[in-house]
């Protein structure tokens, strides 16, 4: 049984208008059975054709891996293996978040996350 409802999607844009990052927020039930958000990012590397499908499935993962254990992870800005230092993609991905709220962000799979402001405007026409 799927335990996160709520399901929405946007998607964080280069300079350039091209998307670059599909962002998932749902709501999931946490560990005292109320419903609490989770947030999934798939980030897409510029050797890769950004693909929204493959982006949603990858974000909608991430959310539901958050929600089934309850915690975060996957670091964004984490060193690569063997070289000591952050891949560029995801220090581009976090300058242009905050462009979406995202300023705090450091996972790409987050359990118990309060919304940004853009993300609640995207709830304001439903009832959460």
């Amino acid at each position: 049984m799927d335990t996160i409802k709520n399901v929405h999607f946007y998607y964080v844009r280069r300079d350039n208008g091209q998307p670059m990052a599909t962002v998932c927020f749902a709501r999931g039930v946490g560990s005292d059975e109320k419903y609490t958000w989770s947030r999934g990012i798939a980030i897409c590397s510029d050797k890769d054709r950004f693909d929204k499908k493959r982006g949603k499935a990858v974000a909608i993962a991430r959310v539901r891996r958050a929600n089934g254990t309850w915690k975060k992870s996957m670091p964004l800005a984490e060193p690569l293996p063997g070289k000591g230092e952050c891949n560029q993609i995801a220090i581009e991905f976090i300058k242009l978040a905050n462009n979406y709220g995202l300023d705090n962000v450091k996972y790409k799979s987050e359990f118990n996350v309060e919304l940004t402001p853009f993300e609640k405007h995207m709830l304001e026409d439903e009832e959460v």
